[in-house]
């Protein structure tokens, strides 16, 4: 009977699975994942069970089990060690098991609630002190209490505070700021007797034969993890080697589920339209992914593959045969932290570029750039590190976010609105008269009612996930880590500059990406900026605005300076595109300000031979534009300076102009048909005015003469 009811009690309270000691055997339990959504390795364990049942054990044995099971969920709470995120799993886990969620609630909550009550409480105090510097330490004091708080909460917490860290727009008290960048890389290490325990357990051999050097104490301490610096005894290259910490994968599952609980019950109360639980789903993945330092590993190749040979930006390879689930092997990098003074604006703009290349060509993306997880190097590069929050966009997103920006910037705010619904920001066939409105009340409030340079990313965050409750406007689960990468990053630079405009930096990557991009949802994109769809005309101060901000150096491009209309330092790079073949696309709507241009220089020269003769040549009945005269002008001057250049741009680039096959003619007959197709549309389109304007002089002259005949 003894030996049946403890058996009972195993498997009918199971309290938990015990320490994820990595230093003896584990039994690990293997389970197809049930979500569909899980994007971690299904062959990975679901979770580990360190002290099994034995079904056929008896006596002593049992009983011995029975204990070491119970030790083990008592010490750990009754927490289940999941190694990858399994939603329905981790949900019927802890369904079941209030108490455990009670107790989690207690160790966030309590400290939480009698830290903010002193808080308050000591306020007056504060407000009473008899110096700055006496009130200066009191602040400081209780920052130091909340982070220490923030420290034994777990590592959830910590991410949060991290991104705080990272916002001095947000967290505005100066000791506070300096306590929460603690959290960055001074967590709090953990004994390196274990860590080390750990590395050789994980390598499979002893320290000394797998190192030549190793440091003793940790040279940084992160949420998840310790860093070591060392020397790989086989090849001599320096390394650091980043150890889990051992109870992090019993603190993931339980933090998760409440995130995702506390968000239903938020989206529930608040009658949010945003989809808070699957964004909290999103931010699950991640950490768990983070908790994986193979994959971690698979990150960095990836991203050193993609972005390591841009200029400024160094990006440290892992080393895959000394790398584990629980130990990370990387090249050293040697680096200092921000603040980086005077070079500081320089680096973040490295940043900021390298940042738009992953958004919007390529799609994978770092969604933790935070001053921790960023260096500068001794030769003045970026250095990015931690790749364990990573987050990938699809290539429509990244063509729907392009289009975005610059329909922004023109403030077409109906496009936007079409742009934001193929975001998911809103459903399909949402009424774009309710929804504009609201959008230009958020930009114009994110700009400070400025131009586009003016926008702040953290304002425009706060402002969109204010309007979601009273709008049908839902934020998407990917818009959190998107948004998140760059306002890290502002957030950097307004440490430095409080002035420094994201947009500046961000619209010249993002002008030369629409004007050189030739898939045609951009080609489409582009088409509808820049023509009046009304009357078939460009719109010069658009196109103007984008080719001087493609040409501009990242940081030096304002929205509230661009140029109007054509200008001499535009002219020639807006001749090479159409020329180049990139314009191609707009031939239609470039013969028609051909027939502008070559329409107002005829007028004016009627004009000027109707004066030299004295009237006795009639004026024509038309007065030119004075503004196509100047186009016209600036044109001439660029097609006279570009002259040897033309030939060469017809034949390369406008052969596109052509709709037939381009192997059915040789170049030269190319050449003259392209020239020919286009004298014949301008030729005809002038003769045309000229025959309507001849006709209208005509019954012009007859009225007259009808009139003085009357009189």
């Amino acid at each position: 009977q003894v030996e049946m009811s403890c058996q009972a009690f195993v498997f009918r309270f199971p309290l938990g699975l015990g320490r994820s000691n990595l230093f003896r055997k584990r039994v690990t339990v293997l389970k197809s994942s049930s979500n569909p959504d899980d994007s971690s390795n299904s062959t990975t364990p679901l979770f580990v069970v360190e002290v099994p049942v034995d079904r056929q054990a008896r006596g002593w044995t049992l009983l011995k089990a029975d204990v070491e099971r119970l030790t083990s969920g008592i010490r750990h709470r009754g927490r289940r060690a999941f190694l990858r995120y399994d939603r329905d799993a981790i949900t019927r886990y802890y369904d079941h098991r209030p108490w455990v969620i009670l107790w989690r609630l207690a160790e966030v909550g309590i400290p939480l609630i009698w830290w903010y009550a002193l808080y308050v409480l000591q306020q007056w105090r504060v407000s009473r002190a008899s110096s700055s510097a006496e009130s200066s330490r009191m602040m400081s004091q209780f920052a130091q209490d909340l982070l220490r708080i923030i420290i034994r909460m777990g590592s959830i917490p910590v991410k949060i505070g991290q991104a705080l860290a990272s916002r001095p727009d947000v967290v505005t008290n100066p000791e506070f700021m300096a306590e929460l960048e603690k959290l960055q890389d001074s967590v709090g290490s953990f004994d390196s007797r274990v860590a080390k325990r750990i590395m050789e357990q994980e390598l499979g051999r002893s320290l000394d034969e797998v190192f030549s050097e190793l440091t003793d104490e940790p040279i940084a301490s992160a949420s998840l993890g310790q860093v070591y610096r060392g020397r790989l005894r086989k090849t001599g290259e320096e390394v650091a080697i980043k150890v889990q910490r051992p109870d992090i994968a019993y603190e993931a599952g339980i933090d998760v589920y409440l995130l995702r609980l506390f968000a239903g019950v938020v989206k529930t109360q608040l009658k949010l339209r945003s989809d808070l639980p699957s964004i909290a789903e999103e931010f699950a993945k991640r950490i768990f992914c983070e908790i994986d330092y193979n994959m971690e590993a698979q990150n960095c190749a990836r991203f050193h593959d993609l972005y390591a040979d841009l200029d400024g930006v160094c990006v440290p390879l892992p080393k895959l045969d000394y790398t584990t689930r629980y130990v990370l092997t990387l090249d050293w990098i040697e680096g200092i932290r921000e603040p980086w003074g005077d070079d500081s604006l320089r680096l973040i703009n490295i940043g900021i570029q390298c940042t738009l290349r992953q958004l919007l060509d390529a799609g994978f993306f770092h969604a933790d750039p935070h001053g921790g997880n960023l260096l500068r190097t001794v030769d003045g590069q970026l250095a990015y590190l931690d790749f364990g929050m990573m987050s990938e966009l699809d290539q429509q997103k990244r063509y729907d976010l392009i289009s975005s920006i610059v329909h922004f910037i023109n403030r077409d705010y109906p496009l936007l609105a079409r742009d934001l619904e193929r975001l998911e920001f809103f459903p399909t066939g949402t009424n774009y008269n309710e929804v504009v409105p609201m959008l230009e009340k958020a930009i114009g409030d994110s700009t400070q009612g400025g131009g586009a340079s003016n926008l702040s990313f953290a304002r425009l965050a706060s402002n969109m996930a204010s309007i979601a409750r009273a709008s049908p406007i839902r934020l998407p689960p990917y818009y959190s880590l998107v948004i998140r990468s760059l306002t890290i990053l502002e957030g950097i630079a307004l440490k430095v500059d409080p002035n420094f405009k994201i947009v500046d930096s961000a619209y010249p990557y993002v002008s030369r990406r629409f004007l050189e991009d030739e898939s045609p949802e951009l080609r489409r994109a582009l088409s509808e900026v820049l023509v009046d769809q009304r009357v078939r005309r460009l719109r010069w101060k658009r196109l103007n605005s984008l080719i001087a901000a493609s040409s501009a150096a990242p940081g030096s491009w304002g929205a509230s300076s661009s140029p109007g209309g054509l200008s001499p330092e535009t002219v020639e790079p807006l001749l090479k595109f159409f020329l180049s073949g990139k314009g191609a696309f707009l031939q239609d709507v470039l013969i028609n300000e051909l027939v502008e241009m070559l329409d107002a220089m005829q007028l004016d020269v009627a004009s000027r031979i109707s004066e030299r003769s004295r009237g006795f040549l009639p004026p024509p009945i038309e007065h030119p534009d004075q503004s196509e005269l100047e186009n016209a002008r600036l044109v001439w001057k660029g097609l006279r300076k570009m002259a040897p250049e033309i030939p060469a741009s017809i034949l390369g680039g406008r052969i596109s102009l052509l709709r037939r096959p381009e192997s059915l003619v040789s170049p030269s007959q190319l050449k003259q048909e392209v020239v020919l197709d286009v004298v014949r549309q301008v030729t005809g389109e002038i003769a045309n005015r000229n025959s309507k304007r001849f006709w209208r002089s005509i019954f012009i002259r007859l009225d007259q003469l009808l009139a003085e005949e009357v009189v």
